[in-house]
């Protein structure tokens, strides 16, 4: 696997509905496919409404990612889904890098 190839970056956002949960984990297992030596980096900084399901939608990606072998990353979230994830308790299980 050639780890120095830039990684993939996919944003996601203004928000996420419950009915685009099975498209985006179908999206990240498509972008694996096309290009498996690469990152995937889930720019999450245009989400302006986060709420559970956008909890929900980064927990089935992370876990898609996983049963991928995928090495997807979120990062650039907005204040409230770090603040959402906290009060979840989620926060551990869903490491997301901020800036």
């Amino acid at each position: 696997m050639d780890t120095d190839r830039p990684a993939i970056t996919w944003t996601l956002g203004p928000r996420v509905d419950r009915a685009e949960i099975e498209l985006l984990c179908e999206r990240l297992q498509a972008l694996r496919y096309e290009q498996p030596d690469r990152a995937i980096v889930c720019d999450l900084s245009r989400l302006t409404a986060v709420d559970v399901v956008t909890v929900d939608a980064l927990a089935r990606l992370a876990l898609t990612g996983r049963r991928l072998g995928c090495r997807l990353r979120f990062e650039r979230p907005p204040d409230g889904l770090v603040l959402l994830l906290r009060l979840t308790g989620l926060d551990h299980v869903l490491p997301i890098a901020a800036d």
